[in-house]
């Protein structure tokens, strides 16, 4: 395997790499000191605070024909190259993610909002099958073609349940897109080499569940809990479950009757898991709740538990709960 010489010599002494980060951080304080970066962190703050959009001047002229976000994405990007063209092991201080054939680099973030270049690789997205299925979450995203071009499509889901509709996309360069993230999502499908877009994006106060529906059917393949504390109690319901901890029981019992429909009703099959008998109880109080929006799924479940292991029917009657027919 052959080491490159710059690499091996860190291997014995890391004070070039030391040098080479704190060069970066010094062209990372003097960027966030330039007037044209100032403006947009200022309004980056106000949006995330749940500002209206047109309350963030500096925010509607990065989205604007004008040019603005290229303008500003072209000197953010130049700033730093030239650091890495003196210092080429440097790292750019700031959050980055790579997704296959999309790769994500935060320029700024605060409370609900992130703003952030976006790369889509067009060799990548050729090799991978077409997309299956098209996600949603609540929030807002406004995303502007900064180079390259290419096709995808708009998804929308109009109901709750029932088909989804799409039409296609020509990106171009200065393209401006709206998006309403609970009820929209873009699929980019083809790249003409690489595409680079700026994008806007705050969730909502009080997100929902994501979900991820099927694009032939509109039929729902996935949900998660809309909230990082929610996906955080999900996982520890789990885990509880996992350790077969039933002193937990009554916990999740309580759990699947409040909070989100993601966390109540990963509480719910962590209950039944451990304890049929307070499971099943607190699966027929939900579907027997009209106003619960788990009612029908929990109603659902109920049966296909009752035909599958009829001795429940006995402990309902036993309890003097209403059995359904």
């Amino acid at each position: 395997m052959r080491i490159d010489p710059a690499l091996w010599a860190m291997r014995t002494n890391d004070e070039a790499q030391r040098q080479a980060q704190h060069a970066m951080v010094e062209a990372a304080a003097a960027w966030r000191q330039q007037s044209c970066w100032r403006d947009v962190a200022a309004g980056i703050r106000v949006f995330g605070e749940g500002a209206g959009l047109a309350q963030c001047p500096a925010l509607v002229t990065l989205f604007a024909p004008d040019g603005a976000g290229q303008k500003l994405a072209r000197a953010f990007v130049e700033h730093f190259l030239a650091v890495l063209a003196r210092e080429p092991l440097a790292q750019v201080p700031s959050r980055y993610s790579a997704n296959g054939s999309v790769m994500t680099l935060m320029l700024a973030a605060s409370g609900r909002a992130t703003l952030s270049l976006v790369l889509f690789d067009g060799a990548r997205l050729a090799e991978r099958p077409a997309p299956q299925s098209a996600g949603f979450a609540e929030g807002e995203r406004r995303e502007l073609v900064i180079a390259g071009r290419g096709e995808g499509r708009l998804v929308e889901r109009a109901h709750s349940d029932g088909p989804l509709s799409s039409r296609l996309l020509h990106f171009q360069p200065g393209q401006i897109l709206d998006i309403d993230t609970a009820r929209q999502a873009l699929l980019v499908e083809r790249v003409d080499g690489a595409m680079v877009t700026l994008r806007l994006m705050r969730t909502a106060q009080e997100p929902g569940p994501s979900r991820e529906y099927a694009l032939s059917d509109g039929r729902l393949v996935h949900q998660s809990a809309g909230t990082i504390g929610e996906s955080a109690q999900e996982l520890m319901l789990a885990l509880l479950g996992r350790m077969k901890r039933a002193d937990a029981v009554p916990l999740m019992a309580r759990m699947s009757g409040e909070g989100g429909e993601s966390l109540r009703w990963q509480a719910l099959r962590e209950c039944l898991a451990l304890d049929s008998g307070a499971g099943f109880r607190a699966l027929c109080a939900i579907a027997a709740d009209p106003g619960d929006v788990l009612a029908a799924p929990a109603g659902a479940l109920r049966a296909q538990l009752l035909e599958a292991y009829p001795v429940l029917a006995g402990m309902l009657e036993a309890e003097d709960m209403p059995c359904p027919a």
